[in-house]
């Protein structure tokens, strides 16, 4: 049986009932949310457990399953993106992110990238409320809620933008304005969308909680579990 080989992000790591010895790795590819049979990853010799960190990314090659009801099996793991676990509010952060990472059961090449330069900025300071915020942001066109970053939604003028409402479908003109927004929290949004180093920069505290508590709400009111 060919092996298969590609970049996961680990999610999860369950021990399997009938094997003291075996586990379940729920992991999450580019294609979607996979369970994976990890054969001996509890035995001390094992160099596989310490390559699967939970909401790190790792190479791993595994043997594809045939049937539709089976379960693929792990062969070997590489941990390619480690995230800094002696700090307290990484932790936080990945218990959380993985969470919601489970939501992604279908094709999601977009979240995995936007996780994937999420790792680069993670163990660098002290701004995990603002990633899990672009995760967030990242993952609206996934389940069809994707909105305009760049001109007003509903005449799609790029002028006189003033105002943004998610549920609306993002930026709104003067025209179509339903009140006029805070302007940190208009470049917020915008920069949300379209560069997450000036997010990180230029963002307080207090704006990232507002986008954030409304990317949730928008999200749950759309039917995603967000289990925060």
């Amino acid at each position: 049986m060919a092996e298969t080989i590609e970049k996961m992000i680990v999610l999860s790591i369950k021990d399997k009932p009938e094997s003291e010895y075996d586990c379940y790795v729920d992991v999450l590819t580019k294609n979607g949310t996979k369970r994976l049979l990890a054969r001996g990853i509890n035995k001390p010799e094992s160099k596989n457990k310490a390559n699967l960190m939970i909401g790190s990314i790792s190479q791993i090659e595994y043997f594809k399953s045939r049937l539709t009801n089976s379960i693929s099996r792990l062969k070997k793991a590489t941990l390619l993106n480690e995230v800094d676990y002696s700090n307290p509010f990484n932790l936080v952060f990945v218990k959380k992110a993985t969470n919601f990472l489970k939501n992604f059961q279908d094709p999601c090449q977009d979240v995995f990238k936007a996780y994937e330069r999420i790792l680069i900025f993670l163990n660098k300071g002290d701004k995990q409320e603002y990633l899990l915020t672009y995760l967030l942001g990242q993952s609206l066109n996934y389940f069809g809620i994707g909105i305009n970053f760049s001109s007003c939604s509903e005449c799609d003028t790029p002028s006189n933008l003033c105002d943004f409402k998610l549920y609306k479908g993002g930026f709104l003109c003067g025209e179509h304005k339903v009140e006029i927004r805070w302007t940190k929290e208009l470049k917020s949004y915008y920069y949300l969308f379209n560069n997450l180093d000036i997010f990180l920069e230029q963002t307080s505290p207090e704006v990232n909680q507002i986008l954030f508590t409304e990317l949730v709400d928008y999200l749950t009111n759309n039917g995603i579990f967000i289990n925060f």
